[in-house]
C-alpha cells in the first residue's frame, strides 16, 4: 500500500484544520506501516487503529465546531458525512476486532484512505471561501 501524502491542495486555509488532515494522513501512514510489518502483529494494527479514530473524532468535533462559527449553509450535509464515515469505521473496526486478520484491518485502511482524501479535497475543501470570509451570501 502506498503512504499518502500531504498535497497542498488539500488545504483548507485554516492552520488547526490543515494540521488535523496531516496528522490523520500520518496515522493512516501508521497504520499501512503496522499492517504491512516484516511480522504481522495484529495488537500494534489494533493500538494503531485506536490512535487514527481517537484522533479521527477529536478532528471531526473541530471541523463540525468551525463550521458552525462560520455559519457554514452545508454544516448538515457535512455532518452526516462524518456521521456515515464513523459509523463504517465502526462496522468494520467490529469484524477486525472479531477477526483481527490482515485482509480485514486493510479493508480499513482501503476504506479510511479512500474516504479521507476524497472528502479533503472534494467536501472539506469547501469550507474555505467560508473560513476566509469571501463566500456567496446565502
Amino acid at each position: 500500500m502506498p503512504h499518502i501524502i500531504w498535497r497542498t491542495r488539500m488545504s483548507v486555509g485554516v492552520e488547526r484544520i490543515d494540521e488535523d488532515h496531516k496528522q490523520l494522513i500520518r496515522h493512516l501512514n501508521d497504520l499501512d506501516l503496522a499492517i504491512n510489518h516484516a511480522r504481522y502483529d495484529p495488537k500494534l494494527v489494533a493500538r494503531t487503529l485506536l490512535h487514527l479514530f481517537e484522533y479521527t473524532k477529536t478532528h471531526f468535533d473541530r471541523e463540525e465546531k468551525l463550521m458552525l462559527a462560520v455559519d457554514y449553509p452545508g454544516y448538515e450535509d457535512h455532518k452526516k458525512l462524518h456521521d456515515t464515515a464513523k459509523k463504517a469505521l465502526h462496522d468494520i473496526s467490529a469484524e477486525f476486532m472479531q477477526h483481527p486478520t490482515k485482509q480485514a484491518a486493510e479493508r480499513i485502511y482501503d476504506f479510511t484512505a479512500d474516504w479521507l482524501v476524497h472528502h479533503i479535497v472534494m467536501v472539506d475543501t469547501k469550507l474555505t471561501p467560508y473560513i476566509v470570509g469571501n463566500h456567496p451570501a446565502h
